[in-house]
């Protein structure tokens, strides 16, 4: 997947402008950021990965395809782990400064709760959930997940 590279100092306007048009117009995967300081500032290194080839139209305004409504579609029992693991995620993402599905799509979640008991074996067979991804978050995913368990 292809990488863009942004340099951000303190009260550029025109780099904070053109990165968030960036962000606006692309489906985003990742994010990678360094804040590197010198003598007299510094500046944030952002390295952007993005799906080629796939711009969000309007802006990001429309979704593709319908929402799909988990409470619904998963049993209750299911349902309470999906829960448990979305708001994992949240944390987990907000601690990254990515977006949430950075980390796992819904659609991911819902595979993982399926399982009456996640492994690591099992989330690198959930469609997506690459060797990169899985080295990023699976362990830690996976410790809070089952730390969680009641």
């Amino acid at each position: 997947m292809p990488f863009a590279f942004f340099v951000v100092r303190p009260g550029d306007s025109q780099a904070e402008s053109e990165l968030n048009d960036f962000v606006r117009s692309h489906r985003v995967l990742t994010v990678d950021r360094t804040l590197v300081e010198s003598g007299g500032g510094g500046a944030w290194y952002l390295a952007v990965e993005f799906l080629d080839g796939e711009a969000k139209k309007d802006g990001g305004a429309k979704r593709s395809a319908p929402a799909i409504d988990y409470k619904e579609k998963l049993s209750e029992e299911v349902f309470g782990r999906f829960s448990q693991m979305r708001a994992i995620r949240k944390t987990m993402a907000a601690e990254d400064s990515v977006p949430v599905y950075a980390l796992f799509s819904n659609a991911q979640l819902a595979e993982m709760a399926a399982h009456d008991l996640l492994s690591l074996a099992l989330m690198k067979n959930v469609e997506g959930l690459g060797e990169k991804k899985m080295e990023r978050y699976g362990e830690t995913f996976l410790k809070l997940v089952l730390g969680n368990k009641s």
